[in-house]
């Protein structure tokens, strides 16, 4: 079996033709849909139109990380599944606060948000502007842990220096990814306001789950999924600072709701999302298109 993650520019149409051409059994995980101005949207809206269905055609399963989302997108497929993307819930677990909290030289005095994703271009849609100026908006004070680079960090490192919050936010470059768990356990609160459908899931928020912790996510396709509302955090309304502060305040000024919410999303995480769990079925599935192709 050849397992494709698509999109794949220029190498996942190859892939196809190899599997037509030698009789290979092929699966594709369908992450997302690329948007982007000018000429390079218009490529995509191409690319889709032309090469998709014909990479679609040669495939035996087409796995998405949730139907709502392949709706959205319009995902067709005689045999599309539902195999969301898993975590380590044993890497990602609740650990000991003030020691991550010491590692990244946070102070234990108040609660502590994080943020990890992409502050390059090409992940403009993981709304950390809008974040920033909502945190500058809070009335309950707090900090903020921002784990990522890119070539717009030091855009967003002088955004929070004109909102005033630059003593209270924390931008972490780079984090070994043997250190990764650490910055969720330094953390009281997890969000990703991601402000267009160019979000289509959230593996982040799945490793702050699996940490014990709440999310505070965009109601948007796909990614809301992961986030049961009154249970393990909350939904806001994409690209509005107003939505998000007042998630945050509520979050924030309520230390055994995030403790409730924390314990919800980790029990959620073991059972639905684990890496054990969601092997097997991979497995079932490679095991199903290898018999058919005998």
């Amino acid at each position: 079996v050849v397992h494709l993650h698509y999109p794949f520019f220029g190498s996942d149409i190859l892939v196809a033709f190899a599997c037509r051409l030698w009789n290979i059994p092929l699966v594709v995980t369908y992450h997302m849909k690329p948007k982007a101005k000018g000429v390079l949207g218009g490529t995509f809206v191409l690319y889709r139109a032309v090469l998709q269905p014909i990479i679609f055609s040669v495939a035996r399963a087409v796995l998405v990380s949730s139907d709502e989302y392949a709706q959205e997108q319009h995902v067709m497929h005689r045999r599309r599944i539902v195999h969301p993307f898993s975590v380590d819930t044993d890497r990602f677990a609740p650990g000991d606060h003030h020691a991550a909290r010491e590692y990244f030289g946070i102070p234990h005095d108040l609660p502590v948000i994080v943020f990890v994703g992409g502050l390059d271009a090409a992940h403009y849609f993981k709304g950390l502007d809008v974040l920033l100026h909502a945190f500058a908006l809070m009335s309950v004070r707090a900090r903020l842990l921002i784990v990522g680079d890119g070539n717009r960090r030091e855009h967003f490192e002088t955004l929070a220096r004109g909102l005033h919050i630059l003593d209270d936010v924390y931008v972490v470059r780079s984090v070994p990814f043997e250190d990764l768990p650490r910055a969720y356990c330094a953390a009281d609160l997890h969000v990703l306001p991601s402000i267009d459908r160019s979000e289509a899931f959230g593996i982040v928020t799945q490793e702050a789950m699996a940490t014990g912790i709440p999310s505070i996510v965009s109601d948007l396709p796909g990614m809301r999924t992961l986030v049961i509302p009154n249970e393990t955090g909350a939904w806001i309304a994409p690209n509005t600072v107003q939505s998000l502060r007042v998630a945050l305040d509520e979050f924030c000024a309520d230390a055994a709701l995030r403790e409730r919410y924390g314990a919800a999303a980790r029990e959620r995480a073991v059972r639905e999302f684990s890496s054990e769990h969601l092997v097997r079925a991979l497995v079932g599935v490679y095991k199903r298109v290898i018999s058919e192709h005998k």
